[in-house]
């Protein structure tokens, strides 16, 4: 993978990127003598996402492949969920399953699946403030505002934000809920 990325314009890396960075993110990978290729592969993927010309999913892509190279055990293999805007989580008391919205379809918590089921109980998300992100969301953010994709930087704004659950009104912070389930 790292051969055929080096060998492209920035552009066109991020199938092989994206591709190394799920290998690299998946639970049984065992990455001995191989942590020089891996830190390659960071590089070329940070080199990447400088690229104003990448469309906001690849963003979404190179920006998960570079968690998954520096071994972030959640946004490395979970933040393309922001591409469909849809992320699974758990209610904090464990009574259900929780649909996360964030993006082009909106910005809400639903309790059920609310693509089929239009009337299923919501609640609204609370964006972190950008100047209290911190660690992974006060990168993504800074990589979104350097690329000039205010919008994005918004999704990440309420993607570390906060909510309660549709039905039974208990508050959680949105990371958790998805490393919640992730760990799953």
């Amino acid at each position: 993978m790292l051969d055929i990325a080096s060998n492209w314009n920035a552009a066109d890396r991020t199938m092989p990127l994206a591709l190394a960075g799920s290998i690299v993110s998946a639970p049984r990978t065992i990455l001995n003598e191989y942590e020089g290729t891996v830190e390659a592969l960071r590089s070329l993927a940070l080199d990447t996402v400088k690229n104003r010309q990448l469309s906001r999913n690849d963003r979404i892509y190179i920006m998960q492949s570079i968690l998954a190279f520096q071994e972030d055990p959640l946004w490395g293999r979970v933040l393309d969920h922001l591409v469909d805007g849809e992320f699974p989580a758990s209610c904090p008391n464990r009574r259900n399953h929780l649909y996360l919205v964030v993006g082009e379809h909106g910005i809400f918590v639903a309790s059920g699946d609310w693509a089929r089921e239009p009337g299923v109980a919501k609640t609204e998300i609370k964006p972190l403030e950008a100047d209290t992100l911190t660690g992974v969301g006060n990168w993504l953010y800074s990589v979104s505002i350097q690329s000039d994709d205010l919008e994005l930087s918004n999704w990440i704004r309420y993607l570390f934000g906060a909510s309660k659950c549709p039905e039974c009104g208990k508050p959680f912070d949105l990371q958790d809920a998805i490393a919640e389930i992730d760990e799953e």
